[in-house]
């Protein structure tokens, strides 16, 4: 069953090479478009009845039922058609920088007045993403100067002003729970407008980034989250981390979701930055998990009972942090924690008062039920 679409388009207003400057990570000339363009453009027309400019470029009228193929040539005709569209009523770097500067400071004064209010589709459409995208694409694309690094750049001091206003001066001071607290509620919303951001700046994830060998946008959101907040208060961080860890061990009380939260943050950004937040955590842990079963072995309450009872203490212990090791992103940190716990159980709660048990075994015997246990624990082998 065919569809009839009526199309009436004014080509004059294009370039008369227009097809050869749409870019392509393959090829610079696309001389076949010229057969789809008037296709391509009714479409686009669809997606420029939204714009704020004046004198929509086309006029089509289509079957409603006929639907386009969304591809990347696609979009790449649409955001050209409205970009040079554009062009011809107000050139120049200072209005197409004034129009990302004005929906991304709509974005921010949405966010921190009014939060709560979702932003609609015909609002991201009209005033934020539209014509900001628009004006991304242009500027990636003058033929006389690419502004392509200028583009990035202002990407990138987006997010560092955005953590540098927003979210420092609410961390500095902050301590313990509520500082991961804090820390989370300001990823969450550091996700959102770098989010936000991204669909505007996705071009140069397209082709300026992955040609300069750059950060993608996805990375560079990372990096800067990890420099700016994770490195600088790293120490912090890790103090109200095992502050927690070692409350817990003690029997108390603690939020393990805000715990494995904060540990996943560190495990996604810790790499970004210059120095991965989440080895060096991950090293802290092991050290006071040898530290802390060394001074355990060492009290009566622990030792100073039957042999049978003693293996279930350290059984106990085990499980426990087999249990809270879940909690770590990572699978090379449960087995490294796991490993050193079971070392030490091995040495210091064993092997350094072998001569003593073997005294207590010998007196008091071991119940049936124990023989697992002493089993278990005489395999493990110091490595």
């Amino acid at each position: 069953m065919s569809h009839q679409l009526t199309l009436q388009a004014d080509f004059s207003i294009f370039p008369f090479n227009f097809p050869c400057k749409l870019p392509s990570p393959t090829s610079k000339c696309k001389p076949h478009l010229s057969l789809q363009l008037p296709l391509q453009a009714a479409f686009a027309y669809k997606y420029m009845q939204a714009s704020p400019f004046p004198s929509p470029l086309l006029s089509a009228v289509s079957d409603s039922r006929f639907t386009p193929l969304l591809n990347q040539t696609f979009w790449d005709v649409c955001l050209y058609t409205v970009s040079y569209g554009c062009s011809l009523f107000t050139s120049g770097l200072p209005f197409q920088l004034k129009m990302i500067d004005d929906a991304i400071t709509k974005k921010k004064t949405k966010m921190d007045c009014h939060p709560e209010v979702p932003i609609t589709p015909a609002e991201k459409m009209n005033a934020y993403e539209y014509p900001a995208t628009c004006s991304v694409f242009t500027l990636c694309n003058r033929p006389r100067r690419d502004y392509s690094i200028l583009v990035y750049e202002k990407y990138t001091n987006c997010l560092t002003e955005r953590i540098q206003e927003r979210a420092l001066p609410v961390l500095m001071d902050k301590h313990g729970t509520e500082l991961l607290t804090e820390v989370m509620r300001l990823w969450s919303e550091y996700e959102e407008f770098a989010s936000f951001l991204s669909k505007i700046f996705a071009y140069l994830d397209r082709y300026y980034i992955p040609r300069r060998g750059l950060l993608s946008l996805a990375d560079s959101m990372r990096y800067h989250f990890c420099t700016l907040v994770c490195d600088r208060l790293f120490s912090k961080l890790q103090e109200a981390m095992m502050r927690l860890i070692i409350q817990e061990r003690d029997g108390g009380q603690i939020d393990r979701n805000l715990l494995k939260t904060v540990s996943c943050l560190l495990f996604e950004v810790g790499e970004k930055g210059t120095v991965n937040c989440y080895e060096k955590l991950e090293q802290i842990m092991l050290a006071e998990v040898a530290a802390y079963y060394s001074q355990l072995s060492l009290e009566r309450w622990f030792w100073g009972d039957s042999f049978s009872n003693y293996l279930r203490k350290v059984d106990w212990c085990l499980n426990q942090e087999e249990a809270r090791a879940e909690l770590y992103p990572s699978p090379t940190t449960k087995t490294k924690i796991l490993d050193v716990k079971c070392s030490v159980m091995k040495y210091v709660m064993l092997e350094r008062n072998a001569e003593k048990w073997a005294q207590k075994r010998i007196a008091e015997g071991i119940a049936a039920e124990d023989q697992e246990l002493l089993s278990k624990y005489a395999s493990l082998k110091l490595e």
